[in-house]
C-alpha cells in the first residue's frame, strides 16, 4: 500500500508540470497581446523541464535506493528463522552447560559441607563431654576443699594452743592454694588421657 501511494505521489509529481503546461499552452491565445511573448512553445518547455526536474531526481534517488536494497541482500542475506532458532538453541545449550557446572559444584560443596557439620557435631560432643568431666572434677575438689576445712576446724577444737592453731591455718593458707592449682592444672592433662 506504501509502494501504490509513493508512485501515486510520484506520477502526480511528473503529470502536475505536464498539465499545468498545457492548460497554459489552450489558455495563452485568451491572455493579452504582450503575455503571448511571456508564454511562448519555448518558455512552455522549459517551465516544463524544470518543473520535471525535482520528480525525476526524486526517481532516480528511489532506484538507487532500490538498487542498494538488492545489493545488500545478495551480498549481506537476511537471517532466516532457522538460523535464529539455532542460535536460540546453541544459548540454551550454553546455559544448560553452565548450569550443569554450577550443579555439579553445588553437589561438592554439599558433601563438603555435610563433612563439615560431622566434624563440627563430633566435636561438640567431645567439648560437652570435657565440659562434664571439667564439673565432675570441680565438684570433686569442692568436696575435698570442704573436707580439708572440717578437718582443720576439728583439730583446731582439739588443738588448745594459739601458736599451733595459727600454724596450722598458715600450712593450710599456703598449701590450700596449691594443692587447688596443681588440680587444676593437672585437669587437661587427666582429660586428654581419659579420652
Amino acid at each position: 500500500e506504501l509502494k501504490f501511494d509513493e508512485a501515486r505521489a510520484l506520477l502526480a509529481c511528473f503529470i502536475g508540470p505536464l498539465f499545468g503546461g498545457w492548460l497554459l499552452h489552450i489558455i495563452r491565445s485568451s491572455l493579452s497581446r504582450p503575455s503571448e511573448g511571456l508564454v511562448s512553445n519555448f518558455n512552455l518547455t522549459i517551465f516544463v523541464l524544470a518543473a520535471e526536474l525535482r520528480p525525476a531526481a526524486q526517481v532516480v534517488k528511489l532506484l538507487r535506493g532500490r538498487n542498494e536494497y538488492l545489493q545488500s541482500l545478495v551480498h549481506h542475506p537476511p537471517v532466516s528463522k532457522m538460523e535464529i532458532l539455532a542460535a536460540k538453541v546453541e544459548e540454551l545449550h550454553a546455559e544448560v552447560r553452565e548450569l550443569s557446572v554450577l550443579a555439579s559444584r553445588a553437589i561438592e560443596r554439599e558433601a563438603d559441607l555435610d563433612a563439615l557439620n560431622r566434624a563440627v557435631r563430633r566435636y561438640e560432643r567431645k567439648e560437652a563431654l570435657h565440659s562434664q568431666q571439667t564439673e565432675s572434677r570441680i565438684h570433686e575438689i569442692d568436696s575435698k576443699l570442704n573436707d580439708v576445712v572440717s578437718l582443720a576446724a576439728a583439730a583446731t577444737r582439739n588443738q588448745q594452743t594459739f601458736t599451733l592453731i595459727f600454724f596450722e591455718w598458715a600450712c593450710a593458707v599456703i598449701v590450700l592454694p596449691f594443692a587447688v592449682a596443681w588440680k587444676i592444672v593437672s585437669l587437661p592433662a587427666k582429660a586428654v588421657e581419659t579420652l
